[in-house]
């Protein structure tokens, strides 16, 4: 069965498709990097001489600025006993990547967290999240290691709500000044903008799950990137032949 067709594929979809409409109605120009993926379900990646890089879900753009967004849709934050604290990862590997794909374009870029127990959605520039990184190098989890950030680090907005309501009119929109502002905005517009009944009724924030681009009540599993080959590969700059994204 093609990884496209999984539950975890799905799931990542439907986060990826939140965080791109949030942006759209917030005036954002966006270019779905998920889309590229090819017929072998690799990660789309930034192609040189010397290797590749993955890069992340989302080209966004709007008046003159241009930045990356890289969507995880997860079950919940983790409590760290090491740490004591609740964190948020992705693979160590591809967060090489995108500061290799940060530095190469010159364009920074923005983590986004859907998460599906608090209902939140959760952001913040990779060079904040730097400085308070925590590497795991081993054998457990993500081949080759993983990077966790703590949640605190992290702005919220709310999610929760289904994303079939009209938004505002581009030449009507307030630009906010910040990424998470634009996320914060879009969903405001979208339940000033509703028509009645298009909004989800409150709902425990624990049965709240990502599925087809609204929140249901289910017990999610856990997340999972736009392609499958998010979940494999190798060190940064790695050759063609050595990919497995």
């Amino acid at each position: 069965m093609s990884l496209r067709k999984t539950p975890e594929f799905e799931k990542g979809r439907a986060g990826e498709q939140i965080v791109s409409q949030l942006l759209q109605e917030s005036g954002w120009y966006i270019v779905p990097s998920y889309d590229y993926c090819g017929e072998d379900d690799k990660s789309p990646r930034m192609k040189g001489e010397n290797g590749f890089f993955v890069i992340p879900d989302l080209d966004a753009s709007r008046q003159g600025k241009r930045l990356w967004f890289e969507v995880k849709t997860k079950s919940s934050a983790t409590w760290t006993h090491k740490t004591q604290r609740h964190e948020h990862g992705i693979p160590l590997r591809h967060y090489r990547d995108y500061l290799r794909v940060q530095a190469e374009s010159g364009t920074p870029v923005w983590l986004v967290v859907v998460e599906q127990d608090t209902g939140k959605t959760l952001t913040q520039s990779l060079d904040e999240l730097s400085k308070q990184v925590r590497i795991y190098q081993g054998p457990k989890m993500s081949r080759g290691g993983m990077a966790f950030f703590p949640r605190d680090a992290f702005l919220s907005s709310r999610h929760a709500e289904r994303l079939t309501s009209p938004g505002v009119a581009a030449s009507k929109r307030k630009a906010p000044s910040s990424p998470q502002q634009d996320l914060q905005g879009g969903q405001a517009r979208r339940a000033q903008g509703s028509r009645p009944g298009s909004r989800l009724p409150p709902a425990d924030a624990n049965k709240l799950r990502v599925t087809g681009g609204r929140l249901p009540s289910a017990t999610p599993e856990r997340a999972a990137g736009a392609c499958s080959g998010r979940e494999t590969g190798d060190s940064p700059a790695r050759s063609e032949r050595d990919s497995t994204t």
